[in-house]
């Protein structure tokens, strides 16, 4: 059976109090026991050295004992003359006899028939100490008749010889002193037991007064580990002026403690979750973004494929057209079948070249649209940049107040155990929160690094692009003047040769430039593809990041659900 804290205290207070109650007794009954034996031996003294001394002193002749057994003083005749004795006897129950030698001559004490014991001999041991060695003796075990008796005996002697001829004897019946001894023992046990009754049953008051109050501050204090901050301890409690009502005092210190320290983390943990579920949204926006700039950039490459398959048939018009001048510059003959075939060639030329440009105005379209996107997307990791600032700044406090937590549960002692675990709770994830920080500052920076890189090469490609656009309009107006020449030839046979050379010229012309567009083509195609793994990369990074933010949250929402224990 488990004992509670105020059976304990009880038995803690009765038990000594039983304990010493019982040794006041046994102690009392000693020294009762032990001053009656003083009494006693004092009292039996006194009255053998008054027998003596009257024995000794009744006349100025000797002791002496006839043939017929009679004991004599001088001329007066001992036995048979019991009024000393009896005397003795009457003044305090007191038993005499006067022996002479080993032999009961005088005696008040009677055997079981009533009768005198004269003529008994005493024990060996006294026989032994008083008559021969001449000391006086007391025992508390002296046999007489059967009963024991405390005796002291003192040895007589001659008045003249100083020879010891006998002794005298008093003595108490053992009954009776036990008995008196008893009582007094009695009166004594009576008189601890109504001293100790009122201090136990005031002990015991006292007690459960203690009792009370404990029981009173540790349901408080359950009260506060269970998350109950709004707990009132006992005005009675606290009133105490002793050890209990400190006890108290400090249970409501620790919850007006408590109480602003777990409001700050709640604000701390709600700021904490906010501020992830901001980061997971940019993250989000910034991944989307991050996939539509990897489509971009897919269409813009495939619009540079198509661009440089524009060229080759640019290219291949061209030597068509150079074909065509040559057959003009030999065969003048041929002039007009040159002419159709150089116009048909000029407006298949010039379809190509409107097709051309307008896919390159899409291409240029979407290089702003990616361009505009990719600056967005850098923006966008500024502001997670400063997001993950202030996560961490979060994370500090939070493993500050996790500190002060910690201090104040020190403080608090043992009632301050139950929430040293939440501070350390609290304080491992801070720790974990700084460390997902760290971990995001660095995806962060790779990522920065990577939109930056793309800012740049997005910047190169718009310019490239309105160059090529440029060329591109500079080739449609050199063919204007081409078409120009070719309707100029046709009405003007006769100029058919210099025309020729202009034609060639323009042809050589037209041959630079769209070799700088066939090289300005490979250099967006490879820019792009550049580009898109660039962005596939970004992507990559914008997902970890996700599920690093992911992570982040679940931890807020771990330590929201871990500090709404307590309410406040």
């Amino acid at each position: 059976m488990k004992l509670g804290l105020r059976s304990k205290i009880i038995g803690l207070v009765l038990t000594p109090a039983i304990l010493a109650g019982i040794g006041a007794v046994w102690i009392s009954s000693t020294k009762v026991s032990d001053l009656m034996d003083q009494r006693m031996i004092s009292q039996l003294k006194v009255s053998a050295y008054a027998g003596r001394e009257f024995y000794e002193t009744m006349n100025d002749g000797m002791f002496s004992k006839d043939e017929e057994g009679v004991v004599r003083k001088g001329d007066f005749i001992i036995s048979g003359n019991y009024d000393m004795v009896d005397s003795i006897s009457e003044g305090g129950n007191i038993y005499a006899t006067f022996f002479y030698g080993d032999e009961r001559a005088v005696t008040n004490v009677l055997n079981d028939q009533g009768e005198r014991m004269i003529g008994t001999k005493a024990q060996d041991d006294v026989i032994q100490t008083v008559l021969k060695e001449g000391k006086e003796y007391f025992s508390k075990d002296v046999i007489i008749g059967g009963q024991e008796y405390y005796g002291y005996y003192i040895p007589v002697k001659q008045t003249e010889t100083n020879e010891i001829i006998g002794m005298f004897f008093t003595g108490d019946n053992e009954g009776q002193i036990l008995a008196e001894a008893r009582k007094v023992s009695i009166v004594i046990m009576l008189v601890i037991v109504a001293i100790v009754i009122p201090c136990v049953i005031i002990a015991v008051f006292l007690v459960l007064g203690m009792t009370n109050s404990l029981m009173r501050t540790v349901k408080s204090l359950d009260k506060i580990s269970e998350g109950e901050l709004k707990v009132e301890v006992d005005a009675r409690d606290l009133q105490r002026s002793d050890e209990i009502g400190e006890i108290a005092r400090a249970c409501g210190a620790l919850r007006d403690t408590l109480a602003p320290l777990i409001g700050n983390i709640h604000n701390t943990v709600d700021t904490l979750f906010e501020a992830a579920k901001e980061i997971e949204s940019v993250v989000a926006n910034t991944f989307k973004n991050t996939s539509n700039i990897s489509r971009a950039i897919d269409a813009l490459s495939h619009s540079s494929l198509q661009q440089a398959i524009s060229m080759e048939g640019v290219s291949n018009n061209i030597g068509q057209m150079g074909q065509a001048v040559e057959n003009t510059v030999i065969s003048v003959g041929q002039l007009n079948d040159s002419t159709s075939a150089i116009t048909e060639s000029s407006h298949s030329t010039v379809t190509v070249l409107s097709r051309l440009e307008a896919e390159n105005a899409g291409v240029v379209e979407s290089i702003e649209r990616v361009y505009n996107q990719t600056n967005a997307t850098h923006e966008y990791v500024e502001k997670i940049e400063a997001v993950t600032e202030m996560i961490r700044e979060i994370a500090d406090e939070t493993n500050m107040l996790s500190l002060n937590a910690t201090i104040e549960a020190a403080r608090a002692g043992e009632a301050g155990r139950g929430f040293t675990i939440v501070a350390e709770q609290v304080k491992k994830l801070a720790e974990q929160s700084s460390e997902s920080t760290l971990q995001i500052e660095e995806i962060i920076k790779n990522l920065n690094s990577n939109s930056t890189k793309a800012v740049q090469a997005m910047g190169q490609v718009k310019e490239i692009v309105e160059a090529q656009n440029k060329q591109i309009t500079d080739v449609l107006a050199s063919y204007d003047v081409v078409n120009v020449s070719i309707r100029q030839t046709a009405e003007e046979v006769n100029l058919v040769t210099d025309m020729s050379k202009q034609i060639n010229h323009a042809r050589e012309e037209v041959v630079h430039l769209v070799e700088d567009l066939c090289a300005l083509s490979e250099e967006n195609a490879q820019s792009t593809r550049v580009t898109s793994m660039e962005s596939e990369d970004l992507a990559a990074a914008m997902h970890e990041m996700e599920g690093e933010v992911s992570s982040l949250r679940d931890l807020a929402e771990h330590l929201s659900k871990d500090v709404k224990i307590f309410k406040l």
